[in-house]
C-alpha cells in the first residue's frame, strides 16, 4: 500500500520547505526540521463559531462547520492545550513545555499534518499518528527511527488515526490559523455558550 499522500510529500520536499520556512520561523509553529533530523474542564456543546479569517476552503468548499467541532475535540483528547493553550495562542497551562501560538503559525495545511502525525525531531514535539515510525519507515522526514536517533520525537499519550489528525488540522487550518485576539466567541466554542469563563474576553 502507497503511504499517505501527505507523508510521500514529507520525504520528498523536507528540505527545500525547510529552507523556505527558516526566514519567518519566528512567526511559525514549528520550523520543519532538514531532511537530516541530526541537523534539523469537560466542555458543554460548542457554539457555533465565530467567522474565521476564511469563510471557505482553498477550492472554494463552504467551511465545514462539523469538522471544526471533531477537530476541536481532538485538540482537547490530544492534550494540545497543555503546551499551546486552550485558545491555540501559546499559553501554556500547567508544567508543560512552552509551545508556540498557532494563531500566528504560517505553516501551510500539509506541514501542521506532518508536524501533527510525526512531530518534530529534536524538540518537546510529539507524534500523535499511529502509523509512524515502525522500525523501517521512512514516511516521517525520510528517515528511519535509528536514523533519527536521540532526536526521536516522543510518542505522544493517545494517538490517533489519519481521519482524526486530518480533523485536527482542518480546525488548525480553518479555525485557529490567523484568527487574531482571543475572542469571547472563539472562548464559547472551546466551552460552550454562555459559559462563565468566557466573559472577560471582548465579543466579536
Amino acid at each position: 500500500m502507497r503511504p499517505p499522500r501527505f507523508l510521500r510529500f514529507a520525504g520528498i520536499t523536507a528540505l527545500a520547505v525547510g529552507i523556505t520556512y527558516a526566514a519567518v520561523s519566528t512567526a511559525m509553529v514549528v520550523v520543519p526540521p532538514a531532511a537530516d533530523p541530526a541537523a534539523a474542564t469537560p466542555a458543554t456543546t460548542p457554539a457555533t463559531p465565530a467567522p474565521g479569517p476564511a469563510t471557505t476552503t482553498a477550492d472554494g468548499t463552504p467551511i465545514d462547520q462539523a469538522r471544526l467541532v471533531a477537530g476541536l475535540a481532538i485538540f482537547k483528547e490530544g492534550g494540545c492545550r497543555g503546551c499551546h493553550g486552550w485558545a491555540a495562542n501559546g499559553e501554556r497551562e500547567g508544567p508543560n513545555p512552552e509551545g508556540p501560538s498557532l494563531r500566528a503559525t504560517m505553516l501551510p495545511m500539509e506541514w501542521i499534518n506532518i508536524t501533527v502525525s510525526c512531530g518534530r525531531p529534536g524538540t518537546a514535539m510529539p507524534y500523535y499518528s499511529r502509523e509512524v515510525y515502525r522500525r523501517d519507515s521512512t514516511t516521517c522526514y525520510g528517515q528511519t527511527p535509528a536514523q533519527i536517533g536521540d532526536r526521536m520525537p516522543t510518542r505522544a499519550g493517545v494517538r490517533f488515526t489519519q481521519q482524526e489528525i486530518d480533523d485536527l488540522v482542518y480546525y488548525i487550518e480553518y479555525y485557529v490559523k490567523g484568527r487574531g485576539e482571543v475572542t469571547r466567541a472563539d472562548c464559547e466554542f472551546f466551552y460552550g455558550a454562555g459559559d462563565t469563563r468566557c466573559a472577560t474576553y471582548p465579543a466579536p
